[in-house]
């Protein structure tokens, strides 16, 4: 499910939770990452306008590991939408050097990645395993 959230227009809580589950509990959220760093779009078949040809620093997503899912916050010049995939929905591929996001029919493909995001997509399919089995 996107949603723009541009200007206040945020999904309410009771509907992110059970869409995407609660947050982690706080000792948790402390004592390891639960949010990515940001990642550069490279490419992208969602509803949001986003122009392959004049991308810019501006254009960032970022990841955010909830209890069922996850929610990718994408900001694309003044315009923020979140993207709510639930584990069942989530698939993730992986080339030499990009990383693509497959969910519910569209696509996020990131690159420029390091150690750190390989090691939060390895914690997002280890809860993703967690919690579907």
């Amino acid at each position: 499910m996107i949603i723009e959230t541009t200007h206040g227009k945020h999904l309410s809580t009771a509907a992110e939770e059970k869409l995407v589950g609660k947050n982690h509990p706080l000792l948790r959220v402390l004592f390891s990452r639960m949010r990515s760093n940001p990642y550069q779009i490279i490419a992208t078949n969602l509803p949001i306008s986003f122009d392959a040809e004049i991308r810019s620093q501006l254009d960032f997503a970022r990841v955010i590991l909830k209890t069922k899912g996850i929610i990718v916050r994408i900001k694309i010049k003044v315009k923020t939408y979140d993207w709510f995939i639930p584990f069942y929905h989530l698939a993730l591929y992986q080339t030499e050097n990009n990383l693509t996001v497959h969910a519910q029919g569209f696509f996020l493909r990131f690159y420029e990645l390091n150690d750190d995001h390989y090691r939060f997509w390895q914690k997002i399919l280890n809860e993703k395993n967690e919690v579907l089995n």
